[in-house]
Order: structure tokens, then C-alpha cells, then sequence
């Protein structure tokens, strides 16, 4: 469903925050 999407978007966007940190 939708939240599955928005969880999955916000996953990517963790990981792009951490290869940016590190």
C-alpha cells in the first residue's frame, strides 16, 4: 500500500544520509 511506498522512500533516503556523512 501507500505506506509501504513512503517506508521505502524513507529507507533510500537514510541510507543517501549516511553514504553522504560518511
Amino acid at each position: 500500500g501507500l505506506y509501504f511506498i513512503i517506508n521505502m522512500a524513507r529507507v533510500c533516503l537514510v541510507i543517501l544520509a549516511v553514504i553522504s556523512v560518511a
